[in-house]
């Protein structure tokens, strides 16, 4: 399996921190992993629309419809999409549903921590709880 990870900073963890972590977790797949900032912009840039990827693997610290999880989930889902690759969220906190998910181009999400819809509870999530979390998704996902 070939896996992109494109990921912005979740909880404490920064950007490439959250990226290593997810990378090393597919560590059975060739995982490469793309700069947040590269991300954000018109373009992904040769290297990133040349890949070639059964996955995309993308995260934020909260994942709602509000702001569905930010400029980098979105070039992740666009990336999966000129791809045709799924593209999946590690969050700290899901707060969206799986239709509303869908209509972004994200297949599905997965939660560190429970939401606590009227006070977020993802802003202090830490490198052991995202490394975790991205292991449990990387051993069980399939498409």
């Amino acid at each position: 399996m070939r896996v992109i990870v494109l990921t912005d900073a979740i909880g404490t963890v920064a950007a490439t921190e959250a990226g290593e972590l997810f990378a090393q977790s597919w560590s059975r797949a060739e995982a490469s992993v793309l700069a947040a900032e590269d991300a954000v912009g018109a373009s992904l840039g040769p290297a990133a629309t040349a890949a070639r990827a059964d996955l995309v693997v993308t995260g934020c610290t909260v994942f709602d419809f509000a702001t569905r999880g930010g400029g980098v989930v979105a070039a992740a889902a666009k990336l999966g999409a000129s791809l045709l690759a799924p593209c999946i969220v590690i969050a700290g906190e899901v707060v969206i549903g799986s239709r509303e998910m869908r209509t972004l181009g994200i297949e599905a999400a997965y939660a560190v921590r429970d939401s606590a819809a009227d006070q977020p509870s993802a802003v202090d999530v830490t490198a052991d709880e995202l490394a975790a979390v991205a292991k449990r998704v990387a051993r069980s996902w399939t498409w």
